[in-house]
């Protein structure tokens, strides 16, 4: 979705359309490229890119959910005591905290 092209086409400078996380168009040309906004033209832009519809709305969807509700931020604070082993805090966090234990199982 974001591009992509193997060792040879490097090689040989080809370049290949994409879409950005600002769910932008990025089409090469001669000179440079041409930049065109992604919604509104979801099936061109599938074409385009050789990708089933699914996934260029699948994008759409949650890029725009991550501008509604961030992309960053402190997902868990936890200050240690001086005698404290950060292995046992960690643990102990992971068995009590489920997204913790599916993301770092």
């Amino acid at each position: 979705f974001g591009g992509a092209i193997n060792l040879v086409q490097i090689q040989k400078n080809k370049r290949t359309p994409g879409v950005d996380k600002r769910l932008v168009l990025i089409k090469p040309t001669k000179k440079g490229h041409e930049e065109k906004q992604v919604i509104g033209r979801e099936k061109q832009v599938a074409k385009l890119l050789n990708v089933n519809i699914k996934i260029v709305e699948e994008r759409i969807e949650i890029l725009t959910r991550r501008d509604k509700i961030g992309r960053t931020g402190v997902f868990l604070e936890r200050k240690l005591t001086p005698d404290e082993n950060i292995e046992t805090v960690w643990n102990q966090i992971s068995r009590n905290n489920p997204e913790i234990s599916k993301r770092y199982p």
